[in-house]
């Protein structure tokens, strides 16, 4: 995982957070796409979500907890045809009291 990724990344979840300001938190869509040289995920949701990340090394992820949230996704796996991220699972999570976003 690069920081090419996940700069992008934390600048659109911290966009996110300031921009949606309503009580409750659902991620309700996760996309993945090539933007210029690299690949961009967009996890949108609804509310004022808080969001803490950190970087894996083995295997190399970017994770981001979004705590209090739920998901309205359909799936919980999404695949990805942009390298260098092979996919994104969104799974509840006791230690974020909500959703882990893993890339």
């Amino acid at each position: 995982m690069t920081r090419k990724i996940a700069i992008p990344f934390l600048a659109v979840a911290c966009l996110c957070s300031v921009l949606l300001a309503q009580d409750q938190v659902s991620v309700t869509n996760v996309v993945v796409d090539k933007l210029l040289e690299g690949t961009r995920v967009t996890v949108a949701c609804t509310g004022n979500p808080n969001v803490s990340s950190f970087l894996t090394m083995n295997p190399p992820a970017l994770v981001i907890d979004i705590m209090g949230a739920t998901s309205s996704l359909k799936q919980n796996q999404i695949a990805s045809a942009y390298a260098p991220v092979k996919g994104v699972t969104v799974e509840p999570n006791e230690a974020a009291s909500g959703l882990r976003v893993t890339i």
